[in-house]
């Protein structure tokens, strides 16, 4: 039976559903529209999900310029212990609630406060709860349980007009931003009015004062700077002011930040396919959104890359040959303004993957240079060398060492004493055969107004005689752009045409490569039979990457490769010579080891042959038969008594000597 109970007890707990009690924020309402200089309030609720808190706390952000906090109530909250008021910053948007329920709460909308905020300017506001907000059950461990948090989103529109009817024929959307520095606004004749007074500002609720101007019905201001204008007017009826409009225009000329072009795999790379990362932002309108060309620098053209399309980031590129490109992206404002980023991409495979024009590629974007390179593989072929001149002239020494030279002059007074004692004493010992026998060695070894000029805005700057040269910009929509390009070394021109789309980009692709050299770039528009004044030039440096011969090209990195590869084979044959050389010194070593250990081993048995005979003498005078010695007989014992104490201390003496001989 308990077995029983135990294993339904095991089924509900693994296989029935379970809810986790969690607790969420709210900033409520969630939404709504309000006009500037109005003032609205909106509340901070907690739902626990039944199970009882006990502290919280709380961090807000608001846009500080779009609001301000007029008063962070607490009156009407389920708090009743706050640490400290409730801190809020305008300059920064952010407000900080902290506080505590003794005893715990449970509900499903507890407020925690209310915030009063008064809109400043036009526009979409978010307030938004912070993710290091925490809400504390009443568990006695503090464990927080706030799982979702819900912020509010809001829009803040002008008051309704009061008085004239104003509308813009250049900026006709108040939500819309315009590239037009130009402004006029126009407004609907009011009856019986006399004048009107009006001024334009970057005050969203400003008031015109009450001077009229007289009683046109429009106006237009000239090179307005960029940012949030706003144009108020009142009419004058019969010697009383009426209500003020409100009419907004927004102008952004200033393009995106700059940003950079990221290649994830590196600027060298074997993916077909690589990923693009990218990212700016935009001060005044906002950033709304990316385009991306890829442009081939080398072999055949693809119509489409010379089209931008919309990306975003990271942007995955569509499968690409081995080969050169350059990656241009676009980054556009709300206003249509856009900033240009570049960055070359080089797709191997090979040897490619790790060689190119500028030398050898050790990682994503590092490059070691052949004249680096080429330097340090000379200084170890010239080490080599030296090192190899040096075993050379020690091998030859080795080799025309005689045996005796390899003698300190120690042994040879020692050879020449053994000698005079084997004279002296009518015994002859042949010591220097295997000496004269034993020596031996070998040998080893890179429109209304004048007609402007296009504008040239994205072109390869820099690039070298084996890459496709190409420029791109802006000018009127459908126009024929002229585009000449000069050789500042022969002044030789060359002049082309390209059209221009419905937005006004344009771009060129050459159809070959240019010859090394500078070059100047400008460029022409022509529409409706007029041509524009050439545009400002730029120069081009086209880098020798490849030696030409006619409409051949040899690749420099052929070239330094190919140095590259004969420097290494010199120096492995080198080496593998320098290591014959030191063998062979070492053999020779060996072998003069051994022979000097036979000279020694002879040495010694010379000298113990001469002791045993000079023994055998000395007791031959010793048995005199119980006379007592002659003088001249005691003498010669005596002297040989001395020849055998010499001749033993030159026995222990060999070994030292022939080694300290032979490590020389």
């Amino acid at each position: 039976m308990r077995r029983k109970i135990l294993f339904l007890a095991l089924l509900l707990f693994f296989f029935l559903p379970l809810h986790a009690r969690a607790a969420s924020l709210s900033v409520t309402p969630a939404s709504g529209t309000f006009t500037v200089g109005s003032t609205f309030t909106v509340a901070v609720v907690v739902d626990t999900d039944g199970k009882p808190i006990n502290t919280f706390e709380i961090f807000l952000r608001f846009p500080a310029d779009r609001l301000q906090i007029v008063s962070p109530a607490t009156g009407e909250s389920i708090a009743s212990v706050w640490v400290g008021q409730p801190r809020f910053d305008n300059r920064n948007g952010t407000i900080e609630l902290r506080g505590g329920i003794p005893g715990g709460i449970t509900t499903g909308r507890g407020v925690i406060a209310n915030i009063q905020f008064r809109a400043k300017s036009v526009g979409d506001v978010f307030v938004r709860i912070g993710e290091n907000s925490r809400v504390l059950a009443n568990d006695g461990s503090a464990t927080d349980i706030l799982q979702d948090t819900n912020g509010a989103a809001y829009r803040i529109v002008l008051p309704p007009p009061a008085g004239p009817l104003v509308t813009s024929p250049t900026h006709p959307d108040q939500d819309r931003w315009y590239t037009e520095q130009q402004v006029t606004f126009s407004w609907g004749d009011e009856p019986n009015a006399s004048g009107y007074s009006y001024v334009l500002s970057q005050n969203p609720i400003d008031a015109p004062d009450n001077i009229s101007e007289g009683p046109r019905t429009n106006v237009a201001y000239a090179e307005v700077a960029s940012g949030e204008w706003y144009f108020h007017i009142k009419a004058l009826r019969d010697g009383t002011w009426g209500g003020v409009t409100h009419f907004a225009a927004h102008i952004d000329r200033e393009p995106p930040a700059e940003f950079q072009v990221e290649i994830i795999s590196g600027m060298w790379t074997t993916q077909t396919q690589p990923v693009v990362q990218f990212f700016s932002t935009d001060a005044l309108s906002g950033l709304d959104h990316f385009e991306i060309k890829i442009v081939p620098l080398d072999g055949e053209l693809d119509p489409n890359s010379l089209l931008f399309v919309e990306a975003t980031s990271p942007h995955i590129s569509p499968p690409l040959d081995v080969g050169t490109y350059d990656i241009i992206v676009r980054a556009y404002d709300k206003s249509g303004n856009y900033r240009v980023g570049t960055e070359r991409l080089h797709i191997v495979g090979g040897l490619s993957r790790f060689l190119n024009d500028n030398g050898v590629v050790l990682g994503r974007s590092s490059v070691l240079p052949w004249t680096w390179l080429l330097a340090g593989i000379l200084l170890v072929l010239v080490l080599v060398i030296l090192i190899l001149y040096w075993a050379r002239r020690r091998h030859n020494k080795m080799h025309s060492v005689k045996p005796e030279e390899m003698l300190s002059p120690d042994v040879k007074a020692q050879l020449q004493e053994l000698q005079m004692y084997r004279q002296k004493y009518a015994k002859t010992l042949m010591v220097f055969l295997a000496i004269l026998a034993s020596l031996w060695m070998g040998q080893a070894a890179t429109a209304a107004e004048p007609l402007a000029p296009p504008l040239i805005i994205s072109f390869s700057e820099n690039i070298s005689n084996q890459e496709i040269f190409y420029v791109g910009g802006q000018t009127v929509p459908e126009a024929q752009v002229i585009l000449h390009l000069q050789s500042t070394e022969t002044g030789e021109v060359f002049s082309t045409e390209v059209s221009s789309d419905r937005k006004g980009d344009w771009f060129y692709r050459h159809s070959g490569f240019l010859r090394t050299g500078e070059y100047i770039l400008w460029a022409q528009v022509a529409a409706d039979e007029e041509v524009s004044p050439p545009s400002p030039q730029v120069r081009i440096n086209v880098e020798t990457a490849a030696f030409e011969f006619g409409s051949s090209r040899l690749s420099f990195a052929l070239i330094y490769f190919t140095a590259t590869v004969f420097l290494v084979i010199c120096v492995i044959v080198l080496l593998f010579v320098l290591y014959r050389y030191v063998m062979g010194i070492r053999r020779k070593r060996q072998r003069l080891l051994t022979d000097l250990r036979m000279i020694e081993e002879k040495i010694r048995r010379g000298f113990a042959v001469l002791r045993k005979d000079v023994e055998a003498e000395l007791a031959l005078l010793n048995r005199a038969d119980g006379r007592e010695l002659l003088p001249e007989e005691k003498f010669r014992a005596e002297e040989l008594q001395r020849d055998i104490e010499k001749i033993s201390e030159r026995i222990g003496e060999e070994v030292w000597e022939l080694e300290k001989d032979a490590a020389a």
